[in-house]
């Protein structure tokens, strides 16, 4: 994690643990973005065709015209259609995919804003594995 970020005690393990990863260097991410969530914004879409019909959350850090900031989209689908998370460098924008289902317990991790750090993490690996996060802790 970037330093002077909270870190979730052996996240690199247990990342690797689920993701099936091998332990050795090989395994490293060839992209590793983090950063610390300040502020959020909650915006709904609509349009005529029901499967284009999301919902935004908009999560930005400190400076918001200089650090990144994250795209929670949520679909009204099951998790085997979600798109894998992306991530747009040269307009420091990432793109995270989830279900409707998941909803409620991202508002969870956002209203505890006031009593944890909240960070997003996403990391890219040379296989063409590409992986989120929202994670939080103990604010120090």
């Amino acid at each position: 994690m970037t330093k002077g970020y909270p870190s979730v005690p052996d996240d690199r393990d247990l990342i690797k643990e689920r993701l099936r990863l091998p332990r050795s260097g090989r395994s490293e991410p060839s992209k590793n973005v983090s950063f610390r969530v300040t502020s959020w914004l909650h915006r709904i879409g609509n349009s005529r065709s029901p499967d284009r019909s999301e919902t935004v959350l908009s999560l930005y850090g400190k400076k918001v015209d200089e650090d990144p900031h994250a795209y929670l989209i949520f679909h009204a689908t099951d998790s085997d259609a979600v798109p894998p998370p992306d991530y747009d460098g040269p307009n420091k924008r990432l793109f995270i995919h989830y279900t409707d289902q998941q909803l409620g317990s991202v508002y969870r991790i956002l209203d505890m804003m006031d009593r944890v750090a909240i960070v997003i993490v996403y990391r890219e690996y040379k296989t063409g594995h590409r992986w989120a996060e929202l994670q939080h802790s103990p604010n120090s």
